[in-house]
């Protein structure tokens, strides 16, 4: 895990000595909660969503229409809506009870350019509940928002979007993402 971190490390410090682009606006992800959640539940996310905000600090420059009766990630939109720059649909049904599937995450819609626009998360109530009580909830979401964004390496070189490295190691973050994960 060392290894694969020094590597992405490695990626974003060259990304961000290659970039070109001026922070003008800011990148936004709207959070679509599917099923309904309580509080404690919706701030795990809603705090993963900043942090992925103050990450990727350039805005995709064009936004899209999703018109009403449109299917993306199993979902038909009921009305027209756009998108810009990020949706991501939010379920956190009771799955399979604790300890089985946690999550599943990724990108469903794109714009013309392939750049995500669309991508849904699913969460196990029993297992989020769970890390809530361990406060490893945040982390965990963090990383599932990663895979919406069909990881964020693809989304910064599709979209040329670049990345506040100063709040992607933030201490706090980079303590919490010690400890040991497989894909």
């Amino acid at each position: 895990m060392l290894a694969q971190t020094i590597v992405c490390l490695s990626w974003l410090l060259a990304s961000l000595a290659a970039a070109q682009v001026e922070n003008t606006t800011s990148y936004n992800i709207v959070l679509r909660f599917e099923t309904p959640v309580d509080p404690t539940i919706e701030q795990v996310f809603v705090s993963a969503k900043t942090r992925w905000e103050s990450i990727i600090v350039n805005d995709i420059d064009t936004s899209i229409s999703i018109p009403a009766g449109q299917e993306l990630c199993g979902h038909v939109f009921q009305t027209a809506e756009t998108v810009d720059d990020l949706l991501i649909l939010v379920n956190v049904p009771n799955l399979d009870g604790p300890g089985n599937v946690l999550a599943q995450a990724g990108p469903c819609g794109f714009d013309n350019k392939g750049r995500v626009r669309v991508g849904i998360m699913s969460f196990d109530l029993a297992d989020l509940q769970n890390l809530i009580q361990l406060n490893r909830a945040e982390i965990v979401v963090l990383h599932e928002m990663g895979h919406v964004s069909h990881r964020l390496k693809q989304c910064l070189q599709s979209s040329q979007l670049t990345v506040n490295l100063k709040s992607l190691l933030h201490r706090s973050w980079a303590s919490e993402h010690s400890g040991r994960h497989e894909d």
